[in-house]
């Protein structure tokens, strides 16, 4: 869904400079094609952690009043898990995923280096998952999530 919306915001962008030459058939191919290459680039620092919120509800804490994992019990729980990040990664982390700046916009904002963004979101993403894995094991007391 998101490949095509970005066909959709191209095509509207590029459509005044369609000369014509082409059919324009062959010409959105020509950007599916780009699109799905740049997806496929970029697949390996797109804006994802793998946990689910299932895994997330089933770590320790108070229980949700419904099935459905309550959105607080959930920001509570990322914030633990986010609590526990050397300050360095956490920043890097949170500016990527939560916020949704780019590497570069990253890089520029704290002073250091795009490959500096890379190693730094990529640690924060293992520490992430180790935390959790930590979490999920009953390797914390109630009290240290809930601090």
């Amino acid at each position: 869904m998101d490949m095509t919306q970005n066909v959709f915001v191209v095509v509207h962008r590029k459509l005044p400079g369609f000369e014509g030459r082409s059919e324009i058939t062959t010409w959105l191919f020509g950007i599916c094609r780009r699109v799905a290459i740049d997806y496929r680039r970029s697949a390996r620092i797109r804006r994802e952690v793998p946990a689910d919120a299932h895994q997330i509800a089933s770590l320790p804490g108070p229980e949700p009043a419904s099935d459905a994992p309550d959105k607080a019990h959930l920001a509570a729980l990322a914030e633990t898990l986010l609590d526990r990040l050397p300050e360095k990664l956490r920043v890097v982390f949170v500016l990527f995923e939560l916020d949704e700046m780019s590497g570069d916009d990253i890089a520029a904002l704290l002073d250091i280096p795009v490959g500096t963004v890379r190693s730094r979101l990529r640690l924060a993403r293992e520490a992430f998952q180790r935390e959790a894995a930590r979490l999920e094991r009953g390797g914390m007391t109630r009290s240290e999530v809930f601090r």
